[in-house]
């Protein structure tokens, strides 16, 4: 899926590129939003009542986001567009910073890029093709999973 964030959403935005997502994140400007969406065929993801009215108005799908906690925001997203679980493979990840696809790279590939504790404990990287980022499943991973372990119990949760 295809996403513009304004400017409200930039947790959200890098959350969403690393669960696969192409997500367009930075612009100002609410008309420009708007043109990147039309022209992108982007969903616009906002906080902001009057800019969703604005894009529907334009006939380009938007998506007010209510909930102001980043955990909340990633349930909300996926309930409403029928998205039963959240899903983080880092072979289809996005670069967080800058949206860009992420390519696996051998470990040799990679050692003078990373720490030498990271290349002697590591053996998975992926590099950045647009900014040249590379990551590997550290110890932020485990905060990653719980994350995503939490809102896939709440997808799941019966609204009864």
């Amino acid at each position: 899926m295809r996403f513009i964030n304004d400017l409200m959403l930039g947790k959200l935005a890098r959350w969403l590129r690393l669960l696969g997502h192409d997500t367009a994140y930075g612009t100002l400007e609410d008309q420009e939003i708007i043109r990147r969406a039309k022209s992108e065929s982007r969903t616009i993801l906002s906080r902001d009542q009057r800019l969703i009215d604005t894009a529907r108005r334009e006939d380009i799908a938007a998506i007010y986001v209510s909930q102001a906690n980043l955990e909340d925001q990633v349930v909300e997203l996926y309930d409403t567009l029928g998205l039963a679980e959240v899903q983080l493979d880092p072979d289809s990840s996005r670069c967080p910073l800058c949206n860009g696809e992420l390519a696996g790279k051998r470990p040799e590939e990679v050692r003078e890029l990373v720490p030498p504790k990271v290349f002697e404990y590591h053996s998975q990287f992926w590099k950045c093709v647009r900014c040249d980022k590379v990551y590997w499943m550290g110890r932020h991973w485990d905060d990653i999973e719980k994350k995503i372990n939490a809102a896939n119990n709440e997808l799941a949760r019966d609204p009864d």
